[in-house]
């Protein structure tokens, strides 16, 4: 018997954790894209009141209402 015929049956479990290694690969590239992105973006800005609000608006959930997404935010975002 050859090689080829002996390995054949592995064949699409070896394709399939191939696949699915491109996409993990693919996911944390993306991951990484969305941080390095942030970054830059933190980095352009010129005030600390800048990144804390931009901070406070992120942790905000997606269902605030009016009222809490008015109320200024915490100083938890500050250096100190």
């Amino acid at each position: 018997m050859s090689l080829g015929l002996i390995l054949q049956p592995f064949a699409p479990t070896i394709m399939t954790i191939g696949v699915a290694l491109g996409v993990h690969g693919t996911r944390q590239l993306q991951a990484a894209r969305r941080r390095a992105s942030a970054i830059l973006m933190l980095n352009s800005c010129p005030t600390s009141d800048f990144v804390r609000d931009l901070l406070g608006i992120s942790k905000l959930p997606d269902d605030v209402g009016k009222e809490e997404s008015d109320r200024p935010p915490e100083d938890k975002f500050l250096a100190i």
